[in-house]
């Protein structure tokens, strides 16, 4: 699931846009232009192992940055599809490689329901130790830990429950 707040997270793209003072409008079209083949050229060579390490490194610095960060609204499956991306498996593929039912991993994918213990395991083992079981803990902890910070009807309705409150304040 993609989080709502726009500034969090930028789209990603491979537009490059950069104006220079010095260039007129045809010469940095000439530039970008030529700067697009020499990428496109150099992609080609990179090999698809290395394609696949440099999405895993792009996921695990976002991992991180959530992990670091004190707002946000990614959640546990906007990770866990991004890592099915870094491989390009659908969740067919995927639920059968961890030995889930797809129904589960789609509802884990939606936020429906919470992984456990197990699948955060077998996240582990997948990923050949590169994401370990307490990193995904880690982000469902802090979705989860957001969740309750932020839900105030449950804190309204909760308050109502308890009688006296103690009224010293630290």
């Amino acid at each position: 699931m993609k989080p709502n707040n726009p500034k969090e997270k930028k789209e990603k793209t491979d537009d490059i846009s950069f104006q220079s003072p010095a260039l007129t409008k045809n010469q940095e079209q000439e530039a970008l232009l030529a700067f697009g083949t020499y990428r496109k050229k150099a992609s080609k060579q990179i090999s698809e192992e290395d394609k696949i390490k440099l999405r895993l490194l792009r996921l695990k610095f976002e991992i991180n940055n959530f992990l670091k960060s004190q707002y946000s609204d990614f959640q546990f499956g906007f990770f866990l599809e991004e890592y099915m991306k870094c491989f390009e498996l659908n969740g067919k593929t995927f639920a059968n490689e961890i030995d889930v039912a797809p129904s589960l991993l789609s509802q884990i994918l939606h936020n429906q329901r919470d992984p456990n213990t197990k699948i955060m395991m077998r996240l582990e083992i997948h990923s050949n130790y590169n994401f370990p079981a307490p990193i995904w803990y880690e982000v469902l902890a802090k979705q989860k830990a957001f969740e309750l910070k932020n839900d105030s009807k449950l804190r309204k309705q909760e308050a109502r429950k308890i009688h006296p409150k103690i009224s010293v304040v630290i």
